[in-house]
């Protein structure tokens, strides 16, 4: 069908615009302007391209964990159709699933064919794999390549995914790593060695996505120097590091902990090539699940809540366990502060909006945040409900920032679509994802701003609606993956999957 979207006031940073225009549509892609069959009149409300989710935990084995664990909860892991459709009334038409098990990976591709309305990608888990390690400590780059090209082949995965290199294999022995260059146990390779290697890797397997980094000691105090050093170390390649928030923390305890935010962002903003989404921190009950089975073994015992900490075979590992992130509790106030500094100091294009759906907050909290980003009168609002100490101990309180519609859609739509590689804006022949919002463009009311994020005022997948007076039409999206372009030896991968795994490798493909 033949669409015309007019009157629209049009804000697309991939494309460089911001104001008034018409936009057409023909067979679900952007197109040159011809005859329409059908026409809508937006009467100046504000149109973006579908939002772009870069972080958010939606789908695979330790998902379904945090929903056995929280049935008191329904909303804090919200099942496979709510997740769909809760995206598609914000506006929000791609989400990347960012920690995905490679042996886990049939049934976390059984769960996002299950989500409604979302195109979506997996990033495998590829950190504390014990066949990369021991590539890496024999100096087997040619057989990494391999192996790296390989598991994503096999698993449909879009990019490569590293969670506390090196000292996921200690842990499996109840041992850490507080150093980078610090051997882990039984194999004695580096976080140093593996950040290298991977980066290098993505390189020359030349995909799409930047190589994606939970850094180790992450949620410490005292963290920040740990940050600035990775930084420098995966500066040879494109690298993007999840929820940064919780990576930017001085001191040395949780009483003298404060932001460090503005000296991460200072060297951020001066690396090329490095990237990362805020991990902002949204007060209230959550449930943290994370591959990094070390920091949630040291949040439950600081909180004595459930948990959850298991070994994927020779892969990786993970935890699951409730928090609250009290106002009330000084480091969760400087938390919550450090990933709305993030947002503000980071210029255009480092920076993309996430909060490490569960883990800090629910996915379907951005509208929130967008508020808290555009308007100074709200975050403030907001921060003077917190224990005041926090305020001796971040910069929050002196940013007067304001960021603009422009900026908004830089922050949810072109930089992530950006560092995941994935064709975006309204350029003809890409495909027609639309979100149109009750809003006027000078619009500074912090109510109807999160109002309007909250409940699109239109949503369109592919050039069809699936979104309008609150009434959806239901669709399903579209899983991208990559196979890399490498000669493999498959007698080679057939043999250690036989030696170590607990199934064949015919029978690990999907």
């Amino acid at each position: 069908m033949k669409i015309l979207l007019k009157n629209g006031f049009v804000v697309d940073p991939s494309t460089g615009l911001n104001e008034v225009g018409d936009i057409f549509i023909e067979n679900g892609r952007f197109a040159g302007m011809t005859e329409p069959e059908k026409t809508i009149d937006l009467g100046g409300r504000v149109v973006m391209c579908g939002g772009v989710d870069i972080h958010s935990h939606i789908a695979g084995s330790k998902v379904n964990m945090g929903r056995m664990m929280r049935p008191e909860n329904k909303l804090n892991v919200p099942d496979t159709h709510t997740t769909g459709v809760l995206y598609a009334k914000m506006g929000y038409t791609f989400v990347t699933e960012p920690a995905m098990p490679p042996l886990k990976a049939l049934h976390t591709h059984h769960e996002l064919h299950d989500t409604p309305f979302i195109d979506n990608a997996a990033l495998a888990l590829l950190d504390n794999n014990h066949f990369i390690a021991e590539n890496i400590a024999e100096g087997k780059k040619e057989e990494n390549n391999q192996w790296v090209a390989w598991y994503l082949a096999a698993t449909k995965g879009y990019g490569i995914k590293a969670v506390n290199p090196a000292g996921g294999i200690s842990w499996e022995w109840a041992k850490e790593l507080s150093d980078l260059d610090e051997k882990c146990e039984r194999i004695g390779v580096s976080p140093r060695e593996i950040m290298t290697e991977l980066v290098r890797v993505n390189e020359e397997l030349k995909l799409p996505t930047s190589f994606h980094l939970h850094l180790n000691n992450l949620g410490i105090y005292g963290n920040s120097d740990n940050t600035t050093k990775s930084i420098d170390i995966c500066s040879k390649g494109r690298t993007h590091i999840a929820h940064l928030q919780l990576s930017c923390y001085s001191g040395d305890s949780w009483a003298t902990m404060a932001s460090d935010a503005d000296r991460i962002c200072k060297k951020l903003n001066k690396t090329d090539g490095i990237t990362c989404d805020m991990g902002q921190v949204v007060f209230g009950d959550c449930t943290t699940m994370t591959a990094d089975g070390r920091l949630e073994y040291h949040l439950q015992k600081l909180t004595h809540n459930k948990w959850v900490n298991f070994d994927v075979e020779n892969e990786t590992g993970t935890g699951v366990t409730p928090y609250t992130y009290s106002k009330n509790v000084a480091v969760n106030a400087i938390q919550w502060a450090i990933g709305l500094e993030l947002a503000l100091l980071l210029k255009p294009g480092k920076v993309a909006l996430s909060t490490d759906h569960p883990n800090c907050g629910p996915f379907y909290a951005y509208p929130k945040i967008i508020t808290w980003l555009m308007s100074k009168q709200a975050r403030d609002k907001e921060f003077s409900e917190c224990n005041q100490d926090a305020a001796k101990r971040c910069i929050l309180p002196s940013l007067d920032k304001e960021l603009t519609l422009y900026e908004i859609a830089q922050l949810t739509r072109s930089t992530p679509a950006s560092i995941l590689g994935i064709g975006h804006g309204i350029k003809e022949g890409n495909k027609a994802d639309i979100a149109v919002y009750d809003l006027h463009p000078d619009e500074r009311n912090p109510g109807k701003i999160e109002n309007a994020f909250s409940d699109a005022f239109l949503v369109l997948k592919d050039g069809g609606v699936i979104y309008q007076n609150k009434n959806f039409r239901e669709t399903y999206g579209k899983t991208i993956a990559v196979e890399p372009k490498y000669k493999l030896d498959e007698k080679y991968i057939e043999d250690k999957f036989y030696e170590e795994y607990s199934v064949l490798s015919e029978h690990f493909k999907i």
